[in-house]
């Protein structure tokens, strides 16, 4: 069952809400609020799947009770509201803080079955999206732009509806400075809320974007949105490609198959296409159009897609597709192609969060000096160096091959007067990742260690994994296995041996349990290698 709380001022919009909602059997509407203090209860309190928010009420508002609810309890929230034809500083802000869908609320009752089916779509949706990712959907500014008035050659284009907003947060963002293609979005979206939306993704990267209108340019660097009611049809003049919006009058628009099939006809073979979460087969025949002239195909793959039984799925079975990765592997996979090289991608490849590299540099900068950290980082691989030099973003995954090769290089530098750099290395990767994720991650007791572990596994190192967790109470001892897509035989024993012993220090002091002593074992099976960590207590 998807538990539901009904945040609106209005009695009559909540029983409406509550009857539209009501016919699908999975969704149960666990309470009601009435205004924004009282929403930040019963989320606490009754610990609903979804919450459904009007953002203008009396007293509290919706916009503090959002603020609330991701500092104290992060759920995901659809918006409900009329606000949202003009630019809203209100809207854009519930954007920033981390709103995952929008809906607009009927102007009469006789319109609510117009959106009903749309609605429990989203909601659906919305009940899928990892937690710990929804303290990540917060704009994080992005201070230097880039622009270009370079007609675009190539064009990629972005297809997607329900649960989209959530996975464009992750593909844009990652689109680097560097990127020279033109990109297109057609995304299902109420139009009174697409300028707002607009504004908030444009906080979040450095390439242009705006909502496309009729005679815009397909320049280099730049994004833009279809209207979403009326769809952009892109048509190719001796001056490049140039958008022209038409009105097909069709269900549901923009019309993403109309979208995708100009741009195959203007781009050809330079056209590439990524289907993001959404529902239905919108994008199959588009996606049909791509590789017949010669494009390529991405698709978001199911472990990162909110809704991937529909479009994802659908592209994937038609075998209209080049790659099918997770959000974060996308815009590396873009820009790949871009640059007319091959991508293959491992959905279990072992990846780390920014935020990982990131502290580590801070801490070694810190302690000994800005110079040491600049000569460690100067004796990293060229790729290396580039990743960590472009400026490491917190919330972005980037290679384990550049985090073992990191850690690796301060071992080298800072060893002989610390042995035990690595453990204190670890110790700092529990520390940031408590602090991070606070709101969703509990670690009170040792039987706490699993759950971490595991949210370790999704968030922060995708490719880990722990298994075979036991704690016995009468010998006061705890011994779990951890498993990792990067361990090698040379990292193992030498980096991921003494990170894990600093991360087992570090949970034990947090949680005020006296460490009496610690031991990670290398091993080996038919899985692969492996880590055997025990701890004891007193």
């Amino acid at each position: 069952m998807i538990k539901v709380l009904l945040v609106d001022d209005s009695t009559f919009m909540r029983k409406t809400i509550r009857q539209m909602l009501s016919y699908d059997p999975e969704i149960e509407i666990v309470g009601e609020a009435g205004d924004g203090r009282d929403a930040v209860d019963k989320v606490l309190n009754l610990k609903p799947d979804v919450v459904t928010m009007d953002l203008i009420m009396p007293g509290v508002d919706g916009l503090w009770a959002l603020e609330e609810i991701m500092k104290q309890k992060p759920t995901p929230v659809i918006v409900v509201s009329s606000i949202g034809i003009k630019p809203s500083e209100i809207v854009s802000e519930a954007f920033a803080l981390g709103v995952v869908d929008v809906i607009t609320k009927p102007d009469n009752p006789q319109a609510i079955g117009a959106i009903q089916k749309d609605f429990v779509e989203k909601i659906r949706a919305a009940s899928k999206i990892n937690r710990f990712r929804l303290l990540e959907y917060k704009t994080t500014h992005v201070k230097e732009k880039t622009s270009s008035n370079v007609v675009a050659h190539q064009a990629v284009i972005i297809a997607t509806s329900a649960g989209g907003p959530t996975s464009l947060y992750e593909v844009i963002p990652r689109f680097s400075k560097n990127f020279f293609g033109s990109v297109l979005v057609a995304q299902h979206m109420p139009f009174q809320f697409m300028n707002s939306f607009v504004e908030h993704i444009q906080k979040m990267t450095p390439l242009d974007v705006k909502i496309a209108t009729k005679g815009d340019i397909l320049y280099s660097k730049r994004i833009l949105f279809s209207p979403t009611n009326s769809t952009l049809e892109v048509n190719r003049t001796k001056k490049g490609c140039v958008v022209n919006i038409v009105d097909l009058k069709t269900r549901l628009q923009p019309d993403i198959n109309y979208v995708i099939a100009s741009c195959a006809e203007a781009f050809r073979s330079g056209a590439i296409l990524v289907v993001l979460s959404g529902l239905g087969n919108d994008s199959v025949k588009g996606a049909e159009m791509i590789k017949k002239y010669g494009g390529k195909v991405i698709v978001e793959d199911e472990s990162t897609a909110s809704v991937y039984s529909g479009m994802p799925s659908n592209v994937v079975k038609s075998g209209f597709y080049d790659v099918l990765c997770p959000s974060y592997n996308i815009a590396e996979a873009v820009e790949s192609f871009l640059a007319n090289k091959n991508y293959t991608t491992n959905t279990k490849r072992f990846m780390v969060k920014g935020a990982i590299l990131k502290n580590a540099v801070q801490y070694i900068s810190s302690k000994y000096s800005n110079a040491r950290c600049e000569k460690i980082l100067y004796s990293l691989s060229e790729n290396s160096k580039k990743v960590i030099g472009d400026n490491i973003r917190q919330y972005n995954y980037y290679q384990g091959e550049i985090y073992y090769e990191l850690y690796s290089k301060i071992e080298e530098e800072i060893e002989k007067e610390n042995p035990h750099i690595l453990e204190e290395l670890g110790a700092e990767n529990v520390r940031e990742c408590i602090d991070i994720y606070r709101a969703v991650l509990s670690v009170t007791s040792v039987y706490d260690l699993l759950s971490f572990i595991q949210a370790l596994q999704k968030i922060v190192f995708p490719g880990l994994s722990g298994e075979k967790f036991e704690v016995q109470e009468n010998t006061k001892s705890v011994v779990f296995t951890l498993r990792s897509i990067g361990f090698t035989e040379e990292n193992i024993g030498k980096i991921a041996v003494k990170v894990t012993k600093g991360w087992m220090q570090y949970l034990f002091k947090y949680i005020q349990i006296k460490l009496a002593e610690s031991s990670c074992d290398v091993g080996k099976d038919e899985k692969g290698l492996y880590l055997k960590c025990s701890a004891k207590w007193s």
